[in-house]
Order: C-alpha cells, then sequence, then structure tokens
C-alpha cells in the first residue's frame, strides 16, 4: 500500500487523470449559466419601461410687451396656450406645467398648470416684465409621473 504522500506526487505527476470528469462539469455549469440566463431575461422583459417625453407646442410662439415704465416693458393679460406631447407625439394628458422667466406672474406665486384630456394647459391673465430694451425667454417645463425626462420650450419675450 502506497503512503499519502506518494499518492498524491503520483496524481500531480499524472496529467492525464486531471480530466477525468471535467466534460461533465462543465456541461453542467453551461446548463445552470444557461438557465440562469434565461430568467434574468424573463425578470427584465416584465419590468415596464418608462415613456418619454415629447415636444412642447407653443401659442402664440412669441410674445410681445406693450407698455414701458421706467425702462422697464410691461405686459398684462398675455394668453399662452400649451400643448404637451408625449414621445409618440399624441396629447398627454396630466402633464405638470410651469413657467419662468421675464418675471412671469398670474397674481400668485409659481406659474403652473395641469394638461386636459387634450394635453392642453392654457395659461390666461398673465403679466410680465422685461428690463431694458433686449430680448427675453419664458421658459416652458413639462414634468408627468411615470415619463422619462422634462419636456422644455421657449417663447421669445420682445
Amino acid at each position: 500500500m502506497k503512503s499519502t504522500a506518494k499518492r498524491y506526487a503520483a496524481l500531480r505527476h499524472d496529467r492525464g487523470g486531471a480530466i477525468e470528469g471535467l466534460p461533465l462539469q462543465l456541461m453542467i455549469l453551461v446548463i445552470v449559466a444557461g438557465l440562469a440566463t434565461t430568467v434574468i431575461v424573463g425578470w427584465m422583459s416584465a419590468i415596464d419601461m418608462p415613456q418619454g417625453m415629447g415636444p412642447i407646442a407653443l401659442e402664440p410662439g412669441e410674445i410681445e410687451l406693450d407698455s414701458e415704465l421706467n425702462g422697464t416693458r410691461h405686459g398684462e393679460g398675455i394668453v399662452l396656450e400649451v400643448t404637451v406631447h408625449d414621445s409618440m407625439g399624441d396629447p398627454l394628458p396630466g402633464a405638470a406645467v410651469v413657467l419662468s422667466g421675464c418675471g412671469v406672474s398670474d397674481g400668485g406665486g409659481t406659474v403652473y398648470a395641469v394638461t386636459g384630456e387634450d394635453g392642453v394647459a392654457l395659461f390666461s391673465g398673465l403679466s410680465m416684465q422685461l428690463p431694458g430694451t433686449g430680448v427675453g425667454f419664458l421658459e416652458v417645463t413639462a414634468t408627468k409621473s411615470g415619463y422619462d425626462g422634462v419636456s422644455e420650450a421657449r417663447v421669445l419675450v420682445v
């Protein structure tokens, strides 16, 4: 009977014995990896990807302020219609629309509205002011929960 040390020494020099059983183990590993990949891909396909925001349509595309006082131009009673679309170009109801810039005000705090079933948010009775004789921009931002990103547009104010 050989001693344990002699058996281990013989196994170290026996290169043919090391491969024994490897094809079976490799096949089992490939099958397990394939099943795991199938399960992960199945889970990923069940995840709903967020829809994207689309373009914003503005009417009018330019706002002209009419009166001037102390080097600042003012406008009152301004009406702006904002139509928000999804990434497919369809009107997007329930989107929050926020206006900012050019001192825009509706008499309250932040100027915002939510689009109706037709994707339209109507702002009326707005007041704006623009210092100097230059031009400015009214920033329009639209967001909706469950939709990826933010849609932005600008209205030229002269």
